[in-house]
């Protein structure tokens, strides 16, 4: 070897690992984990950002962890589903589990409450993980042996193909009448040529969009945090820094929920390196439709008495209404009122009654609707000869019936309403609810249909 000879080694990087992890002097810094990454680079400046939360205000929750700690989506709601799901996973894979935390956010701050109507709420969060569970293909791979008292077992993995888990996601959404509305589609899977790139176009793209990402990596022998895992994406943050011999050099570094439990306000740093993995890509949500969530508690100020209590009034009264995300639109109604500051019902069976309706005129044009309805209890005195029905306004202002409800069939529990999605057949600004009660009669409020949440797609 001669003196001029310059000699240059492929520095063997684990970009698998958290960077929050990283043991150095640095103490887990972005910038500081990227001038060691780089040998000998420096001014390393962050040059754009977004986030989820930045476009919408909302980031996908940690799954997982102990409700005791502050958990949104407890393990143990996971593990009651896998136990009456009947799949062979011990824990349901990390797949299954990211679907989870997506359809979450979906549920939680977007409002797409056939999801789930309460996430709040553990058999909603339970159910939600059976229905995955069970639509989702999955398989158990073993990754090596694990001592018991009677000698060893073999230990496995749950794997789940992301085509399979694309595949999964459409069944649920279909399940949930969504499937139009929102979809997945896998990008990834083989090392092809500017693979790496092309995944981390994708996700920004979707991040500035307010729409999180799954990510999904092989790997290559490399221990850590993002190696074998499906992960959801909230964040990125782009940076420039110099390497050695002076030219610039750019990074993208990912925030992400790997749903091991951590709590809601922790960061996990991924290197977007890790998309050069064999196998690994991301998986991006298109949301076809604008929607506008109006909840019963939305009404809860105009719906009332002078007094503030709930009343249903013998004659038309007329309100706008205002939800909490400043959403305005105007109102008539009959004997429809927010009653026990939780419910928005409307009661049609008393004397000198008989009719009861709510309708709302809005200044957007919606197609869609996606919405709770049930009765109040098992004894309201609507039967077979009475209807509830709901009507949208045609281009001509003028109700066209839409849909007809038969009160024997419907939900009788409050909590647990029949949720429905329909398309109307034409654009509407005005939609209707009605209850005929053919035979009114005595002193108390009773034939009584509860609306709950109205999500209205647009």
């Amino acid at each position: 070897m001669t003196s001029d000879t310059t000699l240059y080694a492929k520095w063997m990087w684990n970009n698998a690992k958290r960077i929050d992890d990283f043991q150095e002097p640095w103490n887990g810094t972005i910038g500081g984990y990227l001038k060691t990454k780089y040998y000998n680079s420096s001014k390393w400046t962050m040059i754009s950002n977004n986030s989820t939360r930045k476009v919408n205000g909302y980031i996908p929750i940690e799954m997982q962890g102990e409700l005791t700690e502050g958990a949104l989506f407890p393990k143990e709601d996971v593990l009651t589903a896998v136990k009456s799901s009947g799949v062979a996973s011990t824990y349901g894979g990390c797949g299954p589990i990211a679907m989870m935390g997506i359809m979450d956010y979906y549920a939680r701050y977007r409002g797409y409450s056939s999801i789930m109507n309460d996430p709040t709420n553990k058999k909603d969060r339970i159910q939600l993980a059976y229905d995955i569970l069970r639509n989702t293909k999955t398989s158990e791979i073993p990754i090596g042996k694990e001592s018991t008292q009677s000698g060893s077992n073999i230990k496995t993995s749950t794997l789940t193909l992301p085509d399979d888990y694309v595949e999964g996601f459409t069944k649920v959404m279909k399940l949930y009448g969504l499937d139009k509305q929102i979809t997945a589609k896998n990008y990834g899977g083989l090392n092809i040529f500017d693979h790496k790139n092309l995944c981390i176009k994708h996700a920004k793209e979707s991040i500035d969009k307010g729409i999180p990402v799954t990510m999904y990596t092989g790997g290559k022998g490399e221990k850590g945090l993002f190696s074998g895992h499906f992960v959801n994406l909230y964040e990125y943050r782009v940076f420039k820094g110099v390497d050695r011999f002076g030219k610039p050099i750019t990074q993208t570094i990912f925030n992400a929920r790997p749903n091991f439990g951590f709590d809601q306000i922790s960061d996990a740093f991924a290197d977007a390196d890790v998309l050069d993995f064999a196998l690994s890509g991301v998986i991006i949500y298109d949301v076809k439709d604008s929607n506008q969530l109006i909840r019963a508690i939305d009404f809860s100020r105009d719906f009332v008495n002078d007094n503030g209590q709930g009343q249903y009034f013998f004659y038309n009264k007329t309100a706008n209404i205002t939800t909490s995300d400043g959403f305005t639109f105007g109102t008539s109604r009959l004997r429809c009122g927010y009653i026990e500051n939780q419910y928005l019902v409307l009661s049609a069976n008393r004397s000198g009654a008989g009719h009861a309706f709510l309708e709302m005129n809005f200044d957007i044009n919606i197609k869609a609707m996606n919405f709770d309805i049930s009765l109040w209890g098992d004894f309201e005195g609507l039967g077979y000869q009475d209807s509830i029905k709901l009507y949208y306004k045609d281009e001509n202002n003028e109700w066209q019936e839409h849909m007809s409800f038969l009160p024997p069939s419907m939900s009788t529990f409050k909590d647990y309403p029949d949720n429905y999605y329909t398309v109307f057949p034409a654009l509407t600004n005005g939609i209707k609810f009605e209850v005929i009660e053919m035979n009114p009669s005595g002193s108390r409020n009773k034939g009584r249909v509860i609306l709950g949440d109205m999500n209205l797609f647009y």
